[in-house]
């Protein structure tokens, strides 16, 4: 019988939330084409759009969680071109950025909508809001706009964000959603610093503003961007490989004892987070299962075509989309899992078992992951063929021992009892 380790919850909620988000947000956005109107400088058009498309590229550490600052870019692209053109750039450029990403095409459409009708509705809640406040002073009336428009357009785009995770059927614990509010806080403080201070210098008598004082404007944020997530991702791939080696010498040193599955079960999610583990092993010929962990379903043994096609698999083999793609084994893993990871442990060109790791999301493996996965299936596979070693050692040291104390029983008491019963059967005889 099987046994499920899961929810019922699907993520088919989620997937209509995110459609009528993308249908909603991109006609939108189709129509504001009929209301854009020229009159701006193309050179800083273009500079603000590669300098957006910068800062969606890298996000920044923030917080123990990441955020973008294309905030200031997006409001001063409002500030330039319009409303109706910088959203349309808005959305070109998320999902520009998001394709390049290689994410699930629900996300593409997605994140480009939610973004566009986050910003929309913050604009109109703030001139709603604006309309009952009159006050002479130019500069701070932009500030107080710029505040409320940020404040409307990080509340909002986080509300989305927020129902896109309660209605999938991973949890979404309380101090993940903390984690993310304190990482959009301080998001939302450097933009209001930063658009704070594009106001005070704009309304200042500097001489012309170009396409030169909006590069060097706004050079700072996008370095602070870049380095700062390219820092974030080195650190990223340092505990990646720290905790491969950790878990790696763990696993040496617990090689000649059964402990070693134990160090896999305590140790593995340290290195990458999955909801779904397997690992098969063969032993004398056949298949089992030596360890499982997540969505799995329990099932005895292996089909004569799943162990046919794992003997075959020498290289890590990636399901992008279990909808689209044969999964192997597909039966033991839940449903709502989608993307896949199947990486054989290979000694001698022979294939000794296979690990395999699940996530609910298409596309969810990059390839730091799936080397740090092939890299310990490697691993895994010397200590399979080591106890396996180790075991064909023993069988050998008892069947030696078994012929020695033969030999010693032949050649030494079997011979005397021998003896012993011709001289008892000589004596009877006479």
């Amino acid at each position: 019988m099987k046994k499920l380790l899961t929810s019922p919850k699907t993520e088919r909620p989620a997937r209509m939330y995110l459609l009528i988000i993308s249908i909603f947000g991109w006609l939108y956005t189709g129509s504001q084409l009929i209301h854009i109107e020229g009159g701006f400088d193309p050179w800083i058009y273009t500079i603000l759009l590669i300098f957006l498309a910068v800062c969606e590229l890298f996000p920044v550490p923030v917080w123990k969680g990441f955020t973008t600052l294309s905030f200031p870019i997006v409001y001063a692209l409002y500030i330039m071109v319009g409303l109706p053109l910088a959203l349309v750039s808005y959305a070109l450029v998320i999902l520009i950025v998001n394709i390049i990403d290689r994410r699930p095409f629900r996300i593409v459409s997605f994140n480009p909508a939610q973004l566009v009708i986050s910003f929309s509705l913050a604009v109109f809640l703030s001139d709603s809001f604006l309309f009952y406040f009159n006050n002479e002073n130019i500069l701070l009336t932009q500030i107080i706009k710029l505040f409320v428009i940020l404040f409307f357009f990080y509340m909002i785009n986080n509300i989305f964000i927020d129902l896109v995770l309660l209605l999938r059927p991973q949890k979404y614990p309380f101090q993940l959603w903390k984690q993310k509010l304190l990482s959009e806080i301080n998001s939302g403080m450097i933009s209001f610093a930063y658009g704070c201070l594009f106001f005070i210098l704009g309304s200042q008598n500097r001489g012309q503003i170009d396409m030169f004082s909006f590069f060097f404007f706004f050079s700072p944020l996008v370095a602070i961007a870049l380095f700062s997530s390219v820092i974030a991702r080195l650190k990223i791939e340092r505990n990646r490989l720290n905790a491969l080696v950790s878990l790696t010498t763990t696993l040496n040193k617990l090689m000649p004892t059964k402990e070693w599955i134990e160090a896999l079960k305590s140790s593995f999610h340290e290195l990458i987070d999955v909801e779904a583990l397997v690992l098969w092993t063969t032993e004398n010929g056949r298949w089992k299962i030596s360890y499982k962990d997540g969505k799995v379903y329990s099932i005895s043994l292996l089909s004569d075509e799943v162990v046919d096609l794992f003997e075959q698999i020498k290289k890590p083999l990636i399901i992008f989309d279990s909808h689209k793609e044969m999964v192997p084994a597909n039966e033991y893993f839940g449903k709502e899992l989608r993307s896949f990871v199947f990486s054989p442990l290979v000694v001698d060109n022979e294939t000794v078992g296979i690990l395999a790791v699940a996530r609910s999301r298409t596309k969810s493996f990059n390839n730091g992951e799936i080397q740090s996965i092939a890299t310990l299936a490697n691993q895994l596979a010397v200590i399979i063929k080591t106890r396996i070693l180790i075991l064909d050692k023993e069988k050998r040291s008892l069947l030696e021992e078994r012929n020695r104390i033969a030999r010693d029983i032949h050649d030494g008491i079997a011979q005397t009892l021998a003896g012993a019963l011709m001289k008892l059967e000589t004596a009877q005889r006479k």
